[in-house]
Parts: C-alpha cells; sequence; structure tokens
C-alpha cells in the first residue's frame, strides 16, 4: 500500500464524510459543522470567514493523511482492508467522536466565549441526530477508506 493510495483514500473519504454532515446540517436535524467547530479550536468568533476555513484545512489535512494512515496500520492488525471493515472502524471510531463532544467546550474558543452552545452528552444540545450524523459520516469515512484501500 503507498502513500499516494492512502492519502487518496482519505481525501475521497473525508470530502464525502463532510458532504454527510452538510446534509444533516442542512436539514435541520443537527446543528454540527464540523469545519466551524474545528476552526472554533483557534478563533474564537464563529461568524468570522477565517473560522470555517480554517477548519475545513485543516480536517482535509488530518484527513487526508494521519487518519487514513491510522485505519490504514488498523487494517493491517485486522485481514486488510475492505469496505467492512472500514464500516465497523467508523462506525467506532464516530461513537468514541461523539462521547468526546463534551470535551470540546474546554478546548473551543467559540464555546468559552459562549458564541455557540456547549454540545451537551453525545451532543444532543446541538440536535438528537447529532450522534446518528456523527455515526453516519464516519462510518462513510471509514467504508471508503476500507474499500479504496482494499482496491489498490
Amino acid at each position: 500500500m503507498t502513500w499516494f493510495a492512502v492519502v487518496w483514500a482519505g481525501f475521497v473519504a473525508v470530502v464525502l464524510a463532510l458532504a454527510v454532515f452538510w446534509v444533516f446540517r442542512s436539514l435541520g436535524a443537527t446543528q454540527l459543522s464540523p469545519p466551524l467547530h474545528v476552526g472554533c479550536i483557534f478563533i474564537a468568533d464563529p461568524r468570522h470567514p477565517a473560522t470555517e476555513t480554517v477548519g475545513f484545512g485543516l480536517l482535509l489535512l488530518f484527513g487526508s493523511t494521519v487518519v487514513p494512515a491510522l485505519y490504514a496500520q488498523i487494517f493491517s492488525w485486522l485481514e486488510g482492508p475492505s469496505w467492512v471493515a472500514g464500516l465497523g472502524l467508523g462506525i467506532v471510531h464516530g461513537l468514541i467522536t461523539a462521547g468526546f463532544l463534551p470535551y470540546l467546550g474546554t478546548i473551543s474558543a467559540c464555546i468559552r466565549a459562549r458564541a455557540i452552545p456547549a454540545p451537551g452528552r453525545m451532543g444532543i444540545e446541538w440536535g438528537w441526530l447529532t450522534p446518528v450524523a456523527l455515526v453516519v459520516g464516519h462510518a462513510l469515512y471509514g467504508a471508503v477508506c476500507g474499500a479504496i484501500l482494499a482496491n489498490v
């Protein structure tokens, strides 16, 4: 498995996962916006254009490099990459992410400045479908990542 394959798998997967999160938010099912919330780690104003831009860039960077490299390593410990293994890994990743959302308030400048509400347990304060959006988005990420890596 080459680094190019890992980066390509991560890039395709992160773009599709971000699209899923956007759909959930557009339908009013959640206030979750990963680019905004990642950007809010560094910038305290959620309305500033740089906030979402920084978050989007960081998600693309890490979602295309570090995360798929970790997935590839985990796949190597399993029976190899596949969309099924990726789906399972993505579901676990989504549940862990949802579980850690309450701690986002300790690192998010926007939440500390009270510019956006705290997510609450599993992100429920951002909409009751927030945990579902996280699991579906991460499951898609894992399945796509696993499927691409299985075919290289």
